[in-house]
């Protein structure tokens, strides 16, 4: 018989992020909470605490919203806007970004195979 978790019920609590440079690259960073010794259906809270210290249970999923997403070359919104450039692509040598602007973090999921290599936990 399998498990009788119903995923939509939380094991734990994001509760604060942040964007900070790791080597050259920037990344999001966030603080988590779960209580050990509780269970939920049939999961154990700490099996899930001692794979992720273990380095087993890696990968996850974020939700999040944005203010606004601006172009870094003309400064428009990126998405729906009137800005007529190409991320990725360079316009007069300058690179073309989107700016995320006033993020929140919502919700961070373990997930089998996350979709963006590194994401995930570390303890």
């Amino acid at each position: 018989m399998g498990q009788s978790w119903n995923h939509d019920d939380p094991i734990g609590r994001t509760f604060d992020s942040r964007l900070q440079m790791d080597g050259d690259e920037l990344a999001l960073y966030a603080d988590h909470y779960m209580k050990l010794g509780q269970e939920v259906g049939d999961i154990k809270v700490d099996q899930i605490a001692n794979g992720i210290d273990a380095g087993t249970i890696f990968d996850t999923s974020i939700g999040f919203t944005v203010s606004s997403q601006t172009c870094s070359i003309c400064g428009q919104e990126y998405f729906g806007g009137s800005c007529p450039h190409i991320r990725g692509r360079e316009y007069d040598s300058k690179l073309c970004f989107v700016e995320i602007n006033d993020g929140h973090l919502m919700e961070n999921s373990l997930v089998f195979d996350g979709a963006y290599p590194g994401a995930g936990w570390s303890a």
